[in-house]
């Protein structure tokens, strides 16, 4: 079975297999390929090539892919690092939401099954923070924080509880 995108027309194929190469030799999961791929494509295809720099074009098109493939693994550090941060200070605080009984227990089982994250952007929202706030003391963006949100919503529509969302 393919695990890439067939990228006929966009690319020369010795291109695309030279990024599937870099890709493959830099250890990225294969789950990560078609992603990568979709991502590099566009800066292959906008590649010009010029002989007068001595080197070969299928050179310069490595080192290209090279330091694209490690921009994408420096990010990835980086946020591997903030959710270990963030899981390192994460201290569950108490939740305060409405005192009724037959909302309590779903409400509790819902966030209990949200991630560490989502958990933590639910907690800021019942206590009333911003979602700059929310995002300035998780150490993110607004709009991950923003993004995390719709998930929350969508997991308490999912649980049938999308009236107490909306307040």
């Amino acid at each position: 079975m393919n695990q890439t995108p067939n990228y006929d027309g966009c690319i020369e194929k010795w291109k695309l297999n030279l990024a599937m190469s870099r890709i493959r030799a830099l250890g990225f999961p294969k789950d990560q390929w078609p992603d990568l791929l979709q991502r590099l494509v566009p800066a292959i295809s906008q590649f010009q090539f010029d002989p007068r720099n001595g080197a070969k074009e299928s050179t310069a098109l490595y080192v290209l892919i090279t330091n694209q493939l490690t921009t994408v693994r420096r990010s990835q550090a980086r946020e591997e690092q903030r959710l270990a941060r963030h899981r390192a200070n994460n201290v569950i605080r108490p939740i305060a939401y409405e005192d009724r009984i037959d909302l309590r227990l779903d409400v509790r089982l819902t966030i209990a099954t949200l991630p560490g994250l989502e958990q933590s952007v639910c907690v800021g929202l019942m206590e009333g923070g911003t979602i700059n706030q929310i995002a300035s003391e998780l150490g993110c963006t607004w709009h991950t924080v923003s993004r995390i949100i719709g998930h929350i919503r969508d997991r308490f529509a999912d649980m049938g509880l999308d009236g107490w969302v909306r307040g």
